[in-house]
């Protein structure tokens, strides 16, 4: 038993020292087509591993997700398609506004965005108006006025 031990051991260690890289050990050790020898060879691989190389990698990917304020307010309201962390609420004011053919608001913020009125319901808004958006439940937006108990279900178009 200790002889089938050691030399899989020896085995494990032969295929690493071949290897440069922790991808290409880890492509050596699924090889190897007898479990105890993988397993053995995937444990010799895992030991290996530097702990200071894994941080590293980590601290990057961190640095890479980690967005600055106003990037993340630009990006507000495409949030299904952005995987970064937005602000719950933006306040702007309406820097032009317009009615498209079904009587519904097209908004530009002072920000350069633009939201599409979709909801139906009457809401009076005029040029200059300072208004919020909120995020809503399922990805949806409200626009509001401040001071003002209504608020419109919006969608960004840019």
């Amino acid at each position: 038993m200790n002889k089938i031990l050691i030399s899989t051991i020896l085995i494990s260690m032969s295929c690493l020292a071949t290897a440069s890289t922790i991808e290409q050990r880890l492509i050596k050790c699924s090889q190897i087509e007898t479990s105890p020898l993988r397993l053995s060879c995937f444990d010799t691989l895992t030991s290996t591993i530097n702990i200071k190389q894994l941080n590293q990698s980590e601290k990057i990917a961190k640095q890479n997700t980690e967005v600055t304020a106003k990037e993340s307010k630009q990006v507000f309201g495409f949030e299904l398609k952005q995987l970064v962390k937005t602000p719950d609420e933006i306040v702007a004011t309406i820097t032009t506004l317009r009615k498209n053919p079904r009587g519904l608001y097209v908004v530009s913020i002072d920000n350069q965005q633009v939201w599409k009125q979709k909801s139906s319901s009457s809401f009076k808004l005029k040029l200059g108006d300072k208004v919020f958006i909120k995020k809503g439940a399922l990805g949806s937006f409200f626009l509001g006025k401040e001071g003002r108990n209504k608020r419109i279900k919006v969608k960004r178009i840019k």
